[in-house]
C-alpha cells in the first residue's frame, strides 16, 4: 500500500479504510490533520496521526501514509528480530 504513492485523496482514504478507521479533519485555522485508528486488542489504542498544521488535506494524508510506512517497517523489523531468537 505505502509503496504506491502518489495517490489522490480518494485513493489514499480508500487504502487507509482497508486497514483501519481513517479521519481527515480541517482545523479552525484552516489547516488539516489526518489520523487512523488501527484495529487493536481490547484495552489497547493504536492511532497514527499527521502533524496538525498541513496547508492541504493531501499533504496531511501523505504524511500519515508515510508514518504508517515507518510503523510497518518497525513491525517487520521487530518480527525479524523475534523470529531470529
Amino acid at each position: 500500500m505505502m509503496k504506491d504513492l502518489p495517490m489522490n485523496t480518494i485513493e489514499m482514504l480508500d487504502a487507509l479504510a482497508e486497514i483501519g478507521c481513517p479521519r481527515l479533519s480541517k482545523m479552525g485555522d484552516g489547516t488539516w490533520c489526518a489520523s487512523i485508528e488501527l484495529p487493536a486488542p481490547k484495552g489497547v489504542t493504536s492511532t497514527v496521526r499527521s502533524d496538525f498544521d498541513h496547508p492541504t488535506h493531501e499533504s496531511a494524508l501523505t504524511q500519515l501514509m508515510a508514518r504508517l510506512g515507518a510503523v510497518e517497517a518497525v513491525g517487520e523489523r521487530a518480527g525479524t528480530l523475534i523470529d531470529a531468537k
